[in-house]
């Protein structure tokens, strides 16, 4: 089962789903049917056709030997999150993950309470405590995980289910089957039974500031979003991706930005290209003076758990900077950047 899963490249899979699209039946009065878009961080990319899910979606009852049913007992006996080995690493941000929590509101996120690598993936976030019936199933095909959330409420007129595959090369989709009421902007208009922002991020330490990066997705900003819809996230190379002064100091990167060029700062051991989310903190400990941006010139022995001397101005002057909430608590999570 291992080499089941598709395992093409991104935009092949753009290129898939442009070259069905004579077959898809559309309405509306001819709008695009794929949306690009593009932060620091992610390109993301919105199929609104109508039936993109069923083509990629994972037939779960096809591989009843490989696919896993978490029961509502599960759950409960776990704090409604569920823990799973996988069996390959897939690379986030920066992190190669192998061990998740699934939760039964809709998502995986990292393993561990305050881990140096906090992170989650959420097609959609949902109130289990107005749910009459739920079901998640998963399956780890060796080089890919797919996650499947169902979930039925007798205050909506149909039922719920999404999915979530992770690729080993970290290529994420999100992929809708069914949604209550025509689309997501209706169902939360119409029930606050789904929170309004999902999608994802990861957590990037500064002593005690917390950043979340990566992306986000409002409800109210896609109406888009209905049954048959699928989202496809692709990381973008970011110079804080790499967590010592050695792997910071490559050649420049390129991405569908341009071209970026990192550098280090040893009073925030940190990389930066020195126009990201990092650029309050930089100047204002001084990076400028001590930068290294010569793999040549990182110390041999360097201790990359301190930061002496570090100088962090209060959060609201972050740039890019904005409060959010964890889809998974509904508390606050700091600062995202999106």
């Amino acid at each position: 089962m291992g080499n089941f899963f598709r395992n093409q490249p991104f935009m092949l899979l753009i290129i898939a789903l442009i070259l069905i699209s004579p077959t898809l039946e559309t309405r509306g009065s001819g709008e695009e049917q794929i949306l690009e878009v593009k932060n620091e961080f992610m390109q993301v990319n919105f199929v609104w056709h109508k039936h993109a899910a069923n083509h990629w979606w994972i037939k779960m009852n096809e591989h009843q030997d490989e696919a896993v049913t978490i029961t509502n007992y599960h759950f409960l006996q776990s704090m409604k999150e569920v823990s799973v080995d996988l069996s390959f690493d897939f690379y986030l941000f920066g992190h190669n993950i192998r061990k998740v929590r699934l939760s039964k509101h809709g998502g995986i996120r990292s393993f561990g309470n305050h881990t140096a690598s906090d992170w989650y993936i959420s097609p959609l976030s949902v109130d289990p405590s107005r749910v009459k019936h739920s079901k998640v199933q998963y399956i780890d095909f060796g080089n890919a995980f797919a996650v499947r959330w169902e979930f039925e409420s007798d205050d909506w007129d149909g039922k719920l289910s999404f999915q979530a595959v992770v690729q080993r090369n970290g290529i994420i989709e999100f992929a809708y089957k069914q949604i209550p009421f025509g689309s997501l902007a209706n169902f939360r208009q119409i029930s606050q039974d789904i929170t309004n922002v999902f999608g994802v991020a990861h957590s990037y330490k500064l002593l005690d500031t917390t950043f979340w990066l990566g992306y986000t997705v409002l409800i109210e900003d896609h109406d888009r979003l209905a049954g048959g819809s699928m989202i496809y996230f692709k990381q973008l190379p970011s110079c804080s991706n790499y967590r010592s002064c050695g792997m910071c100091n490559f050649p420049p990167m390129t991405n569908e930005l341009g071209q970026i060029k990192c550098s280090w700062c040893p009073a925030i051991q940190s990389c930066s290209s020195k126009k990201d989310f990092l650029w309050d903190a930089w100047q204002r400990n001084d990076c400028d003076q001590q930068e290294i941006s010569d793999m040549n010139q990182c110390p041999e022995n360097q201790d990359l758990t301190h930061a002496p001397g570090l100088t962090i101005q209060s959060e609201e002057h972050f740039l890019g900077a904005k409060k959010t909430f964890d889809p998974f608590t509904g508390l606050p999570v700091g600062n995202m950047v999106v």
